[in-house]
């Protein structure tokens, strides 16, 4: 559980930081990393939660060329993901979708009432972040029950 608390408190340093400089500290998530691995080797390992990792790297590449998605935010998924079970990394992406999707809208809305500047892009770490700790959250519980 202190490994879930750290997680958590290091997410929101990092959606905090992002939203106000849209920037993802590096150093951050490196330390999210080693809690991740740290859970990793902790319930059996079985190795697919690090072709998921190497998967999101890859495509995260692609995507960062193509200016669809941050450098960071590939990162931080990935880092993540490490500590996620494999079976959850499917729902994991999709859940990050659809909740950057709403995230998406919600900002054009908010852009055309005039009540947030127009910043270039969506900062997608407040969807990683809240996705990624619930997953996180169901591996932890389910390896512990």
């Amino acid at each position: 559980m202190l490994a879930l608390s750290a997680i958590a408190l290091l997410l929101t340093i990092i959606v905090y930081h992002d939203l106000r400089s849209r920037h993802v500290p590096p150093r951050l998530v490196l330390a999210i990393a080693l809690v991740s691995l740290f859970l990793l080797f902790s319930r059996n390992f079985d190795g697919h939660s690090l072709y998921w990792t190497l998967g999101i790297i890859l495509v995260g590449i692609f995507l960062s060329r193509k200016n669809m998605l941050g450098g960071g935010d590939t990162k931080l998924l990935a880092a993540i993901m490490l500590g996620v079970h494999a079976q959850l990394a499917a729902l994991l992406i999709l859940s990050i979708t659809l909740l950057g999707a709403v995230q998406a809208i919600a900002i054009l809305l908010f852009q055309r009432l005039g009540k947030v500047s127009r910043k270039r892009g969506v900062p997608y770490t407040l969807p990683i972040a809240a996705c990624g700790f619930a997953a996180t959250s169901l591996t932890v519980l389910g390896a512990n029950a």
